[in-house]
Order: structure tokens, then C-alpha cells, then sequence
């Protein structure tokens, strides 16, 4: 039997497979671009929190450089130059400035000769020891946190000549932080994240907006370490609520020695990105079952429907409908192939079957016609043993005669069964009571009762008049002590008949195969659709018939 094929899936489930395969691209498309997206938006985010440092540094220069301007306005008081009621200008001063805390006037040894402001002069003469080494070398100087009685301040120092060419002065001041806050938070608004301003000791100024770190605080570990840095850049850092940031910074190695941070939430980034990749994955996923649902339907109609029907002609085929047709015509399609290809094949085989049945039918009237022949030979042949013998009584002209007779009765009886079931026992019996005459010892028949049909009934009673015919001849009927056994049986769903002959003379196989044994061994093999084995024993010969049991019984017996 020819390896068939087992088929795990139908056609069906095969598409709903290919149109889950044809969708897995968009899904990879969706995928790539939201990770396309959200990396492109962290860098937006990375490149607007480095853009952003840049502006509030911006604005804080901007305020000091309005100190700064203030301090070079001042080198032309008459008041500062000749010391005579300076502590009043200051005060006019920092009454027109009110973001000034404290404003002091130092000379070149760094003792103050005129202050004016909250602080105590022993904390503005500290402030200005710190600062003065530092402004003597030229410009604007920044110096550290400092908190004073009005709040938390910077303070500031720059170097002035006086204009009458000989020493220097110092102009000290504490610029109160909210001024710069109001100038950063101005500059922020309507902008998401948060912006934090430290000293060169890594000392909070300001955080706009307002949050957990206050002016003082310590700068966070990681934003302390990124202060330190050499250039401005980019990093993630934990927020307060370990929460990643994105964090743009400059550190403290510029001019002015200050640190800006300006931080988002990543979250707060990719929380729209996250919201669109939702609705994009319920659109693909609400797409995909829609495509998996027409797939389904499709299916059903335009591959299972068609299936179904070829598969019904065939069932209905197989059952005996010959007029079982697909009804599909070669229109291209290969459903229209694959039906029109069925008929065709219908066709064929209704031809082949009416051809068979000619040929059958030819068969058996030529069969009929020879088995008259033979009964009007063996007629004949008794006729001319009776005239020839006239008169004549010896025991072996009666046995001649019996023998013919038995024949030409073993004939008639086939021949008036023609068409019918017969029992296998009755077959067996009539076929050989011809070669044994009255000894019917001599035939040992064993079996259940079983009925075949009227055709396998003749092709075994032809394969046991030949078997009989060649044990007369050379087997164990040909010497007075051999019989001749006859078994059959029923195995499950196989038949199995064995003639074994015993007590003969030995046999051995024939160098080539006469026409009895090419009878005996195709015949009722093709009938049957079974196999036969011929062995020669030493005792005689034995023939094995094996075969389906449905091709042998007749309709008439139970199974």
C-alpha cells in the first residue's frame, strides 16, 4: 500500500494561517515605529532639556550682568570717590534696587568703609574676603550660597579703579535669589520640567518650580557628580519619586562658576507616545480580528463549500451513485480543474466498468459454451465406453464408467449453478467425487458452513478438479493409501482454504508450470483478490489460498 500523507490542517485553518502571517508585517511595522518614535522623542526631549539650561543660564547672567552694570555706574559717584556720604548713597541705591540685600564698598586691604543693607558687617566683611582675591584679576565674580535676614542670597564682587588713577576699590553685593527666580520662571513658562540652579559647592540656589530641593539643600549624588563634569550634556538621573528624568546640564567649569539642570519626566515624555501606540495596537488588533473573521467566512465559502461538494461526488461515487457528478466545469479556477478532472475521471471509469462488463459477459458465455462441449465430450466418451464394453462386466469398466459419469454429473451440477451462491462443502464434495468414486474415505472435508458467490464458487471448483486431476495423476490419489484434506477457515476478516495431500508418493516442484498449475494459482486468486502459496511437502502437495473474506462469502450469509 502506497505512504499516504496525513494533512494536520485543512484548507480553511490554512488561510486564517496566512492571513495571520500577512498581518504579522504590520505588527512588526507598528512595533519598529513606535520604537523609531520613542527614540527620536528622547532625543527631542535630551536636545530641549540641553536647550533649556542654556536659557535659564542666560537669564541668570542677564541678572547679574544687570549687577554688574550697576557696580560700573557707581566708579563715577562723586559719594564713592571721595568716600564723603556714601552709606546714604547706598541706601538710595538699594532702595531704587530691592532685589539688593546687602552693598558694601571695600578698599585694597578689604576693610569696609561703607555698607549698606540687612546683613551683619562682620558677614558682609567675611563675604568680602572670599571674594576679593577673586576680583582683583578683573571682571564680574560669583561667589557661593549665602543666607542673609531677608533670605537666601548670591553674592557678588567686582574690582573698581578710581578715576583718579590711584587704588582700587571693591563694590560687594547680595543680590537676593528671588529676583533671578522671577527671572527664570519667566523665561519658563508654559514650559513642562523643572529647572534647578547650584553654586560651586554643589549648593542649591533655586528650583523653579518649587520642589523638594530648597535654596541651601544639597544638590542629589547624581546630579552633584554631572556638576563636576566638563561640558554640558545630557543624562538620565532618578527624580525624587525614583522616577526617571531626562536631565540637560552645564557644570560648574564655565563662567560663572554656576550649575543649571533642567529635567523632564521620561514618562511625562512618552506618556502621548504611549497613549497613541494604544490606540494603535486597538486599531491593529480590532483590523486583525476582522481580517482573521473575513478570513473565516471566506473560508467557508469559497474553499470549504467547494471542498465539501467534490468530497460528497466522491463519498457518493464510492457508495455506487453512478451518476455521482462534482458538476464543476474547467473555468480556469483550480477548484473548476480539480472537479472537471473528477468527472472526467467518472467518465472514464464508467467506460472502463461497461467494457469490463462486456468482456465478463464474453467470458462467461465462452465458459458456458466450452462447459457444454465438455458435458456433450464426456457424453460421448461414455457412450463409446458403453458400445465398446457391451457385454462386458469387469469390475474396471464399472469403475471407468462411474468415474465418467461422476464427471459429467459434477458438470451438470456446476452448470445448473450458474448464478448461484453455493456452500463450499457441497462444491468441494461434487467436484471430487469423480476421482474417487465409491471411495469417498478417501476425501477428508473441514470447515464452518459458509455460502460464496456463484463466481468464486466455479473458479474453486476449476482450482479442485485441477488439484484432483494432478493428484490422479502424481499426488496421493494416484496410490491406494494417500487422501486428499480439505480445510477452510475464517481468520477475523480473512478467508484461508488449504488442500493437503497425504500419504502420496514424493513430490518435488515442477521445472516449469503447466497449464493446470497457472489455473489453480491465478484463477482463483484474481476471483478472490487473494494469494495462493503451492508447497510440496514430502508427503504430497499443499496449496494455501489466502484472501479477503468479503470477496468470498455471498450475500446470502451473515457475517
Amino acid at each position: 500500500m502506497a505512504h499516504r500523507r496525513k494533512t494536520q490542517l485543512n484548507l480553511r485553518r490554512r488561510l486564517l494561517i496566512l492571513a495571520v502571517l500577512g498581518l504579522l508585517p504590520a505588527f512588526a511595522i507598528i512595533v519598529i515605529d513606535q520604537f523609531n518614535t520613542r527614540s527620536q522623542s528622547i532625543a527631542d526631549a535630551e536636545a530641549n532639556s540641553l536647550r533649556m539650561t542654556e536659557i535659564v543660564l542666560g537669564e541668570v547672567i542677564r541678572g547679574m550682568t544687570g549687577a554688574a552694570t550697576l557696580m560700573i555706574g557707581m566708579r563715577h559717584s562723586s559719594e564713592l570717590q571721595e568716600r564723603d556720604g556714601c552709606e546714604q548713597y547706598l541706601a538710595g541705591i538699594r532702595q531704587d534696587v530691592p532685589s539688593l540685600v546687602d552693598l558694601a564698598i571695600a578698599n585694597t586691604e578689604g576693610a569696609i568703609f561703607c555698607h549698606s543693607g540687612s546683613s551683619a558687617l562682620p558677614d558682609v566683611a567675611t563675604g568680602v574676603g572670599k571674594l576679593m582675591g577673586a576680583a582683583a584679576t578683573g571682571g564680574l565674580q560669583v561667589g557661593t550660597y549665602t543666607a542673609t535676614p531677608e533670605g537666601a542670597a548670591l553674592p557678588m564682587a567686582m574690582a573698581i579703579p578710581n578715576l583718579s588713577g590711584e587704588g582700587t576699590s571693591y563694590i560687594y553685593l547680595n543680590v537676593i535669589l528671588t529676583e533671578l527666580e522671577r527671572l527664570v520662571g519667566a523665561a519658563m513658562t508654559g514650559t513642562p520640567g523643572a529647572a534647578i540652579v547650584a553654586d560651586l559647592n554643589g549648593t542649591v540656589l533655586m528650583r523653579f518650580p518649587a520642589g523638594d530641593l530648597k535654596p541651601g539643600d544639597s544638590l542629589p549624588a547624581a546630579l552633584a557628580a554631572l556638576a563636576q563634569g566638563s561640558e554640558p550634556a545630557t543624562a538620565r538621573a532618578p527624580g525624587p519619586d525614583n522616577a526617571m528624568l531626562i536631565v540637560g546640564y552645564r557644570p560648574v567649569t564655565g563662567a560663572p562658576p554656576i550649575a543649571v539642570f533642567f529635567g523632564m519626566e521620561e514618562s511625562q515624555v512618552l506618556a502621548p507616545l504611549d497613549r497613541t501606540a494604544l490606540v494603535n495596537t486597538l486599531v491593529a488588533c480590532l483590523g486583525a480580528t476582522l481580517a482573521v473573521l473575513l478570513a473565516w467566512l471566506v473560508g467557508r465559502w469559497w474553499v470549504e463549500q467547494p471542498v465539501d461538494g467534490l468530497s460528497r461526488a466522491v463519498s457518493a461515487r464510492r457508495s455506487g451513485d453512478k451518476s455521482a457528478r462534482t458538476g464543476y466545469a474547467d473555468d480556469g479556477t483550480e477548484f473548476g480543474r480539480i472537479g472537471s478532472s473528477i468527472d472526467l475521471l467518472f467518465d472514464e471509469l464508467d467506460d472502463r466498468e461497461r467494457g469490463q462488463a462486456l468482456a465478463e459477459e464474453q467470458r462467461d458465455l465462452n465458459a458456458r459454451e466450452v462447459q457444454h462441449r465438455v458435458k456433450n465430450l464426456l457424453a460421448v466418451i461414455q457412450v463409446i465406453a458403453k458400445q465398446t464394453f457391451i457385454g462386458t462386466d469387469l469390475p474396471e469398466i464399472r469403475s471407468f464408467e462411474g468415474r465418467i459419469g461422476a464427471i459429467v454429473r459434477a458438470n451438470t451440477a456446476l452448470l445448473a449453478r450458474e448464478g448461484e451462491a453455493g456452500e463450499i462443502a457441497d462444491i468441494a464434495a461434487t467436484s471430487l467425487k469423480p476421482f474417487v468414486g465409491e471411495n469417498v474415505e478417501r476425501i477428508v472435508l473441514a470447515g464452518p458452513t459458509m455460502r460464496v458467490s456463484p463466481k468464486v464458487g466455479l473458479a474453486l471448483a476449476m482450482a479442485l478438479y485441477e488439484l484432483a486431476t494432478n493428484a490422479v495423476k502424481y499426488g496421493a490419489l494416484s496410490v491406494a493409501e494417500g487422501t486428499v484434506h480439505v480445510s477452510w477457515s475464517i481468520e477475523v476478516d480473512r478467508f484461508r482454504l488449504i488442500w493437503s495431500e497425504r500419504n502420496g508418493p514424493r513430490v518435488q516442484d515442477p521445472d516449469r508450470a503447466g497449464f493446470g498449475t497457472i489455473m489453480v494459482k491465478r484463477v482463483l486468486a484474481a476471483e478472490t483478490s487473494g494469494t495462493v502459496e503451492l508447497n510440496f511437502h514430502k508427503g504430497g502437495l499443499e496449496y494455501t489460498l489466502n484472501c479477503p473474506l468479503d470477496r468470498v462469502l455471498s450475500s446470502e450469509t451473515p457475517v
